[in-house]
């Protein structure tokens, strides 16, 4: 729901103008005309969603605006003695209610970021594996992949048809259980000394 990049002005306007007008439109039913333009709790939830949806400058626009209704408003010194500390936390609260709100937009857009990056690089990645299997299938050696665990992930088809067994069975095939016993022991210990090693290695048996 929060847009990546900030919308048009025009778009922009009109979310604002709205929200501002639905905190104005409560105060109105709650409080009357005289005292609908002046200063309400029910402006922050509308810097909130300003800012969400349009970014931090219209949210402190929207804080202006909220501002400029209450000093026109009959009403807006009502209470002499009070006016300028109650516009004043006024003022400093919409502007931490603003600054939330930015933060948090910004988070929520590095999220939806990372998140688009991550499925743009799987799928590039999926595309590699995509061209490797077709390169590997086209070449007549045997070629089989291996993860870390031991566990066969991919068989070529010429490796498939040498064994003559169909896909999965090439893959949980294991060729050690056809070894000759005497080398066995030998196999195994430069096997696991040639993955240990990360490096090129081959392994000779009967």
């Amino acid at each position: 729901l929060i847009p990546r990049r900030s919308p048009g002005f025009l778009a922009s306007l009109g979310i604002s103008v709205a929200a501002l007008g639905a905190a104005v439109a409560v105060r109105l039913l709650v409080l009357g005309f005289d005292r609908g333009l002046g200063l309400s709790v029910t402006y922050f939830p509308a810097l909130i969603v300003v800012t969400l949806a349009s970014g931090a400058r219209w949210g402190w626009l929207a804080l202006a605006a909220a501002v400029g209704l209450h000093l026109i408003s009959p009403s807006a010194f009502a209470v002499s003695g009070d006016a300028a500390m109650l516009l004043g936390l006024f003022v400093l609260s919409g502007g931490v209610t603003v600054l939330v709100a930015a933060g948090f937009r910004e988070s929520l857009v590095q999220l939806d970021e990372a998140s688009r990056a991550q499925a743009a690089a799987q799928r590039a990645v999926a595309a590699t594996e995509d061209r490797f299997r077709a390169l590997a299938d086209s070449a007549p050696i045997l070629m089989w992949v291996t993860r870390t665990d031991g566990r066969r992930e991919f068989a070529n088809r010429a490796y498939v048809e040498f064994l003559g067994v169909g896909y999965q069975a090439a893959i949980d095939f294991d060729w050690r259980n056809v070894l000759h016993p005497d080398d066995m022991a030998r196999v195994l210990r430069e096997q696991a000394e040639g993955e240990a090693s990360r490096a090129l290695f081959t392994l000779e048996a009967r």
